[in-house]
């Protein structure tokens, strides 16, 4: 995939939106996130070189990527935003790999690729559980990618730690089950505080 040829694929979200004193502390500003994928290979030739001290070609290159966006993801769905964008930052796998620490500047951790859901040792190596005793793992990596994946794997993991089987959790007989039971749970439930699946 070809940052500035290649179709644009993007997520776009407005994260201060969320935050209900935003507005107060700055008036009439908002910031946009529009999150892509691009090939480590395409920014290979400069990982050698530092963090904020890459040449000028890597800076002008960021800058068209930047702009790209912008014109084909932000102005495509929010055109009265065109003379209101005060600043453009871009990342590319070069800052992940430098602040993240996520190899070749990966976003999402391992690949999302059919081997990882059908080959049955790697299906076994992705678990809550572990071979070290008191060592329990959860995060995305263990079922599939993004923010949806960790919670459910939050969920597996909890559920697992407290001695229920897959089969139970996926069939909704597990932990939820067992929380909807306690008291403390269910009055909070009967006032409206929380609401449980």
């Amino acid at each position: 995939y070809d940052p500035l040829s290649g179709d644009v694929m993007a997520f776009m979200g407005f994260p201060t939106a969320k935050d209900p004193a935003w507005e107060e502390r700055h008036p009439d500003k908002s910031v946009c996130c529009i999150i892509t994928e691009a090939p480590y290979e395409y920014f290979k030739k400069w990982a050698a070189q530092h963090s904020g001290r890459r040449e000028e070609s890597y800076k002008a290159l960021k800058e068209e990527i930047g702009k790209r966006y912008v014109k084909h993801i932000l102005l495509r769905f929010h055109p009265e935003l065109k003379d209101a964008i005060d600043f453009v930052e871009v990342g590319t796998p070069l800052s992940s790999e430098f602040y993240l620490g996520s190899t070749n500047g990966t976003s999402y951790g391992l690949a999302m690729e059919r081997e990882r859901f059908y080959n049955p040792d790697a299906v076994a190596a992705l678990r809550p559980d572990t071979t070290v005793k008191g060592l329990w793992v959860t995060g995305q990596d263990v079922t599939t990618a993004g923010i949806a994946g960790a919670i459910m794997s939050a969920y597996l993991s909890v559920s697992t730690m407290l001695g229920y089987g897959i089969v139970e959790t996926l069939a909704e007989k597990g932990l939820i089950r067992d929380l909807k039971k306690i008291s403390s749970v269910k009055r909070l439930r009967t006032e409206k505080a929380i609401k449980l699946l």
